[in-house]
């Protein structure tokens, strides 16, 4: 399995390294649904809304901070990149 991250840059949070898991994915599926845009089509509004659901669930932005609002006027850059590879059935121990 090869992992996802994003690399995040914020004016007032830092630059951040977050991996992309897949509550993060459906949760920009689920939004791209509701607000009636393709994924395929808009790899920006995708990468933008995986940048700000990645920080808000790791808790590295304020939790108030809604994703309208971090993207106008705190999020200054975000790419997507492709991680190390992991075995996803390598057990502890």
């Amino acid at each position: 399995m090869i992992t996802s991250h994003i690399d995040i840059e914020t004016k007032d949070y830092g630059i951040h390294r977050e991996r992309i898991l897949m509550i993060d994915k459906l949760m920009a599926e689920k939004s791209a649904r509701a607000g009636g845009w393709k994924l395929q089509d808009s790899e920006l509004t995708f990468t933008a809304f995986l940048a700000w659901q990645t920080l808000h669930r790791a808790g590295k932005i304020p939790q108030e901070l809604g994703h309208d609002d971090f993207v106008s006027n705190q999020l200054v850059d975000a790419i997507i990149t492709q991680g190390e590879t992991v075995n996803p059935t390598k057990t502890s121990g």
